[in-house]
């Protein structure tokens, strides 16, 4: 494909490989009457604290200036919710690194007024970096988070990429009552069935713990959700954890209900 820059044209070639691309890898390119290049696939680190929602993480590069226009450079984009003006924005900006690359990021905004954005379980982004010859690679992430299929065997979330995941479901009294290891994708996300001790499938129930554990670790209770749907009137009633005054997803915690129909 040609691609025009405002001054002249160049070929624009977009390659969609069948295996993951992994940090050290080397990429040739070869171009017929131009010299042949290569390129080593930085390792790059991201990390979401949803806590502090803070952004950080390394890279294996020393990045001294914050512009744009100046090689090497690092961009980062991230999206999260502005409780302010209760609406869900994506921010972005340039980073510096420590001399050992490593970088830390908080997103502000001033409309209406001055505030945070606040990182949630659906913040996604990605980090740019331009090399010094202004070659670009990049790497999206995700915040870790965990969703657990109530009264059902199915646990799945994001976490770091690529990380070994054990999940444990547990009873109320800490008793083992089923387990997977997996391997997360190159994005981060995991998903599987538990199981116990004899490979059958089981169920999480009310007052039951899930723990993810990689290098660090996510704990979830199972809390008691009920529901039932009265087609004559309309509605749905339940039973849910006490105390949830927001119905936006924007401010957790949230209930909703759906309907599929």
């Amino acid at each position: 494909m040609w691609v025009w820059n405002g001054s002249s044209w160049y070929a624009n070639v977009s390659i969609d490989w069948s295996v993951p691309i992994e940090a050290g890898d080397i990429l040739y390119v070869h171009q017929v009457g131009e010299t042949p290049f290569s390129l080593t696939v930085p390792e790059i680190k991201v990390h979401v604290d949803r806590g502090t929602d803070t952004i950080s993480g390394q890279i294996s590069s020393n990045i001294t200036n914050a512009d744009p226009f100046t090689l090497p450079n690092l961009f980062i984009k991230a999206a999260g919710a502005n409780h302010d003006s209760a609406t869900w924005e994506e921010l972005s900006k340039y980073l510096t690194t420590g001399a050992d690359g490593s970088f830390s990021a908080v997103f502000t905004y001033t409309l209406p007024t001055a505030g945070t954005l606040d990182l949630q379980a659906n913040t996604t982004g990605y980090i740019r970096y331009a090399n010094q010859q202004g070659n670009i690679f990049t790497f999206g992430f995700h915040a870790p988070f965990v969703s657990v299929q109530e009264n059902g065997f199915v646990v799945n979330g994001y976490v770091n990429p690529n990380e070994t995941v054990t999940v444990t479901l547990a009873s109320a009294g800490g008793v083992t009552k089923g387990q997977f290891t997996a391997v997360a994708d190159n994005l981060g996300w995991f998903y599987d069935t538990l199981y116990d001790v004899h490979g059958n499938v089981v169920n999480s129930s009310p007052g039951d713990t899930v723990t993810v554990q990689t290098d660090e670790q996510i704990i979830v209770p199972v809390p008691l959700l009920t529901a039932s749907a009265d087609p004559a009137a309309n509605t749905v009633a339940g039973e849910a954890p006490p105390g949830i005054t927001s119905t936006s997803s924007l401010t957790l915690p949230y209930l909703g209900a759906v309907n599929d129909n």
